[in-house]
């Protein structure tokens, strides 16, 4: 699970990362780094080798 905090440290918003959400169709296995891009798409780079782009909805 991917969360953001805000700057009091409250969650205020989350990224499930799990098989059936945001289409994925398998649990990211071990995620161990995170981007955000300039037009607001989530990078995240996990083990072995896996590169996800989640993107903003229209």
């Amino acid at each position: 699970m991917a969360v953001e905090f805000d700057e009091d440290g409250q969650a205020i918003s989350a990224l499930a990362l799990w098989r059936g959400f945001h289409g994925l169709k398998n649990n990211v296995p071990q995620a161990e780094g995170i981007a955000i891009g300039p037009e607001g798409q989530i990078f995240i780079v996990s083990e072995p080798n896996l590169f996800y782009v989640f993107s903003p909805p229209d």
